[in-house]
């Protein structure tokens, strides 16, 4: 399922950077370490440029569909299969199930 792909990515995208460097951050908060000025960056606000990062990799067709599902949930037109939808779901929870 390529929605479940993306939310590992993201996630794996976090593992990877976000928490080594909240890791940093934390060890350097609170010490002085020069009496010059210095600018540090918040976890949070790292963790918002990570996420950004991410999304703007997604490719312009998937926005199109993206934007098209959006539409038609909007219009009240949207009616996905129900079962089909399920059945991904699980899949992506428990991969080696068997179908």
């Amino acid at each position: 399922m390529e929605y479940g792909k993306r939310v590992g990515d993201i996630f794996k995208t976090y593992l990877e950077k976000v928490k080594p460097a909240k890791r940093k951050i934390k060890r350097t908060e609170g010490s002085i370490q020069s009496p010059e000025d210095k600018v540090e960056i918040s976890s949070t606000a790292l963790e918002v440029k990570i996420a950004k990062e991410a999304i703007s990799s997604v490719s312009e067709t998937r926005r199109a569909r993206v934007n098209e599902i959006r539409r038609l949930i909007e219009e009240g037109k949207y009616d996905p299969p129900l079962k089909e939808v399920a059945r991904k779901v699980l899949k992506e929870i428990y991969p080696f199930s068997g179908e």
